[in-house]
């Protein structure tokens, strides 16, 4: 015979909220000092607009990024642009 078990719903819910917030607290972590290919950074050699590497906070001089795997031109451009404060 089968053997039920009855456990409140909401608990049921927490714990897979939690497992869900551990796994996905552990991606974050493991992908913090990865680099992204140039492909899915939908890296270009040339500006968007106004907007270019050489601007960008996560560009480090003279042909490098912090997000981007590889050589980057300080005149190209990716989607993960974001202005440097001034």
């Amino acid at each position: 015979m089968f053997c039920h078990i009855a456990l409140p719903r909401r608990r049921i819910i927490k714990a897979a909220a939690w497992g869900i917030g551990l796994a996905t607290g552990q991606s974050r972590r493991a992908g913090a000092g990865q680099k992204v290919a140039k492909l899915d950074a939908h890296y270009q050699e040339q500006p968007h607009g106004t907007q270019h590497c050489a601007l960008c906070q996560y560009y480090v001089t003279p042909v490098a990024c912090k997000l981007v795997r590889g050589e980057v031109s300080p005149n190209g451009w990716c989607s993960f642009f974001h202005l440097t404060a001034s």
